[in-house]
């Protein structure tokens, strides 16, 4: 796999890549690479490889490295986010569920022991008989 050229879009081709990258000390070419990725509209993949360059490291470019570094920071918002995102969802579902089990129990409990509230729907509002 040539460093140089910009992997195949799927996650496989893409850490076995940065892990190429990872291994190698071409630091100059890792700012060329990342400039392709931006130009390639890869944002992802220029912000891992941005993590890989050694802090204080001097490139000539330094607004493809920052555009990269923004990148990176936007992503883990991101991800964040939807993690956040993501639990709250959850514990929406859990309580939805849980409210709705508690109605169900307290509905059984009344029917049980004969004592029923709910007016029916198909004889005309009269409750049961």
């Amino acid at each position: 796999m040539d460093l140089l050229e910009l992997p195949e879009r799927n996650r496989r081709d893409e850490d076995a890549w940065v892990a190429l990258w990872a291994a190698s000390r071409d630091f100059e070419g890792m700012v060329e690479v990342i400039g392709s990725a931006l130009d390639a509209q890869r944002p992802q993949l220029a912000a891992r490889l941005v993590g890989l360059l050694p802090p204080g490291f001097e490139v000539d470019d330094e607004a493809t490295i920052d555009t990269a570094r923004r990148a990176a920071r936007l992503l883990l918002l991101a991800q964040e986010e939807s993690e956040k995102a993501w639990s709250e969802l959850e514990e929406a579902w859990t309580q939805l569920r849980r409210s709705r089990m508690r109605r169900i129990k307290r509905r059984m409990r009344k029917s049980l022991m004969g004592n029923t509230d709910r007016t029916g729907r198909l004889d005309g509002g009269k409750g049961r008989r």
